[in-house]
């Protein structure tokens, strides 16, 4: 993968390294947003990328991902003890390559970022359980669909 720009792409910790928010702003396909999620994650986790980058292959063939109106929840679960965070990655150009079940292309991934031995009643786990929940609410779908930022986003989550 070529190296993007500060233009055609822009990262940002929120306050509390809850989140880490990825706007994207050139056409790109999902192996190289794969590719630059895992470069990132191995940099503010201080991890093996090749890890990273198995970890989401492997859960992605194990089933797509993808969610509808254009939102995919990719996952990133590490052998080794992180901090979970939650990336927010807007793009501004559809995956084509990448449908949902209703047919929409991926503009919109929440990465799970989590450790095989996080526990359930770490309080953060417990913050990205009420995120996902609200999913089921399909209002609250397509308002997050329909951002045009990962900043943006961030403010309903």
């Amino acid at each position: 993968m070529k190296k993007m720009s500060d233009k055609q792409f822009s990262e940002y910790k929120s306050n509390n390294d809850f989140f880490i928010k990825m706007n994207i702003h050139q056409k790109i396909g999902k192996k190289d947003l794969f590719s630059l999620i895992s470069q990132t994650v191995a940099f503010q986790k201080g991890t093996s990328q090749v890890g990273i980058l198995k970890s989401m292959q492997t859960r992605e063939n194990l089933k797509n991902t993808a969610f509808g109106y254009g939102i995919a929840f990719p996952h990133i679960i590490l052998e080794q003890e992180v901090i979970p965070t939650l990336i927010i990655c807007k793009l501004t150009r559809k995956i084509d390559e990448w449908k949902c079940p209703d047919n929409t292309a991926v503009n919109i991934c929440l990465v799970l970022v989590i450790s095989r031995k996080s526990k359930s009643n770490d309080q953060r786990i417990k913050r990205m359980t009420k995120i996902f929940r609200k999913f089921a609410d399909k209002k609250f779908v397509i308002r997050i669909s329909q951002c045009q930022t990962a900043q943006e986003i961030e403010k309903y989550l």
